[in-house]
């Protein structure tokens, strides 16, 4: 049986103080005082062995052995709860004791701790190792700590200080945003996190946010605030790691300015073109009124003067009326210009024809003409083609301008020919001449109201510059195109083509007069 009597006073008393020192320690930690704590509670532990032989001496050799288990138990402690200064100082004071123990304690002698000496000293140079690698790690870390953490407030610094907007969002949820972005939208940071990126575009341009949303490039889009106002942005996002998610971090920069700046822009050189299509105009047209208006003013002077001779008389009456027709048809051009760009064609009076009929009444109308211009005038019309739904008059108008301008732009001793032909979708009206022919720089702007490809020719012709104009408005009100092949020196061929609409669906009965705007 083991004699446990070297517990009894005064080694008792001091075990009691060491037992409330540590609680002290214990208080200490919990306030947050860890270095303190730690420091109380190994140099009381490291005391106790020492205490023990300097209170009661040897009496057992289980002493001896609870020397070298204690205080190696004391290093250890000592290394997990102090730094590297403090690990070397617990070793070396432990080492020390062990050493001095037996110049204070005459019944100890080095022999007997020869032993206790060479094991606790194996264990303190293993200690104080491991507290120098630990030392030495901690401070890489705290190192790359540091660095990490500089790196993060510069990147909030600038995440912050840009005045662009930027959002970070994973798969269309917002994780973090900039006060640019929230100035720009007018929500407050924890208004935005948490909800979708989507819900700030406006619903149209949504289906482009989804279309972009692995897209480096950017692109432009509509985009509402907090006050509901719409603003244009463009748009450039790019995958990141983020916090150890891969996220899309996106940079959002008001363009409203810009794009109003640009429409105004646009809206300028509108303005400028139709002052320009105007000065135009009045250019073309001061000479198309002057030349009739003077023509007119001569022959009612000649015509007070010719009274008694009834032949030149009767001459000058007709060159009276011509130029009079003429003045008519420009005003009824223009007219009719102006009611086509209203693009409304609740005045039309649609049936369902066959397109020959007005068409060869529209040839047979200009034969007079083309007789006097000694220009042959043929109309190849193809038999039994489908119906087609159009305006008789306005059809007849639109082939009235082509034919016109077949004739006006052909030598004498020339043809213009028109032919009707189907295809499997099409209705197809050709006026082909053997004029001159249009130059390839003038060919896309022969529809333009006022264009005039030879001007001295056109003025000689007395048109009004928006004859192919109104034969394209009339061909789009029935649904219809129209194109020019031309070659200098080859003619030209003019094409309309109408929908061919499926027999089953053309009414088997419908008025001569019903007027419907079916299909358009």
């Amino acid at each position: 049986m083991a004699n446990w009597s070297w517990l009894a006073q005064p080694f008792q008393t001091f075990l009691w103080g060491a037992f409330i020192v540590l609680c002290i320690a214990y208080f200490l930690n919990r306030r947050g005082d860890y270095a303190l704590a730690s420091v109380l509670s190994v140099v009381t532990g490291s005391l106790v062995p020492f205490m023990m032989f300097l209170l009661h001496g040897v009496q057992t050799s289980q002493m001896a052995i609870l020397a070298l288990v204690w205080t190696a138990a004391n290093l250890i402690t000592g290394y997990l709860l102090l730094n590297l200064r403090g690990t070397v100082l617990t070793a070396v004071a432990n080492l020390a004791g062990i050493v001095l123990l037996p110049a204070v304690t005459p019944e100890l002698s080095y022999r007997d701790f020869a032993s206790v000496t060479y094991f606790n000293l194996t264990i303190a140079c293993q200690i104080v190792i491991a507290a120098m690698v630990r030392q030495y790690e901690w401070k890489r870390l705290h190192a790359q700590s540091q660095a990490l953490q500089e790196s993060e407030e510069r990147y909030r610094d600038l995440f912050r200080a840009t005045s662009e907007g930027i959002l970070v969002h994973e798969n269309g949820v917002i994780l973090d945003a900039n006060g640019a972005f929230e100035t720009m939208t007018g929500y407050s940071l924890n208004e935005i996190v948490g909800t979708s990126a989507l819900r700030f575009f406006t619903e149209e341009y949504r289906p482009v946010a989804i279309a972009n949303r692995e897209s480096t490039e950017p692109y432009e889009a509509r985009c509402v605030g907090k006050d509901g106002k719409p603003m244009w942005v463009e748009i450039q996002g790019k995958s990141q790691i983020y916090r150890g998610k891969k996220v899309r971090v996106v940079s959002v920069r008001d363009i409203t300015e810009r794009k109003q700046s640009e429409a105004q822009e646009f809206e300028l050189a509108i303005e400028r073109e139709k002052v320009k299509v105007l000065q135009r105009f009045i250019g073309d047209m001061s000479h198309d009124l002057r030349t009739p208006l003077s023509v007119i003013k001569t022959s009612i002077y000649l015509l007070e003067r010719l009274a008694h001779d009834p032949v030149k008389f009767k001459q000058n009456l007709d060159m009276l009326q011509t130029q009079t027709d003429h003045l008519q048809n420009v005003l009824e051009d223009l007219l009719s210009m102006s009611r086509l760009d209203k693009a409304d064609t609740s005045d039309y009076r649609f049936r369902w024809l066959d397109v020959n009929a007005p068409i060869k009444e529209a040839v047979d109308e200009q034969q007079a003409l083309a007789l006097r211009k000694q220009i042959r005038l043929r109309f190849e019309g193809t038999p039994d083609l489908p119906p087609a739904l159009i305006d008789y008059n306005e059809f007849k108008r639109m082939l009235k301008h082509l034919i016109l301008n077949g004739l006006n732009y052909t030598p004498e001793g020339g043809t213009v020919t028109v032919q009707t032909r189907a295809d499997d979708t099409h209705i197809i009206i050709e006026v082909q001449d053997t004029g001159e022919g249009i130059a390839a720089l003038d060919l896309p702007h022969i529809f333009d109201r006022f264009f005039r490809a030879d001007k001295a020719r056109a003025a000689h012709s007395g048109g009004a510059g928006v004859g192919l104009t109104i034969a394209r408005k009339i061909v789009e009100a029935h649904n219809g195109t129209i194109e020019a092949e031309s070659k200098l020196g080859q003619g030209s061929i003019f094409r309309v083509y109408l929908p061919q609409v499926v027999k089953d669906e053309i009414p088997t009965t419908i008025l001569p007069h019903e007027t419907t705007t079916s299909g358009l």
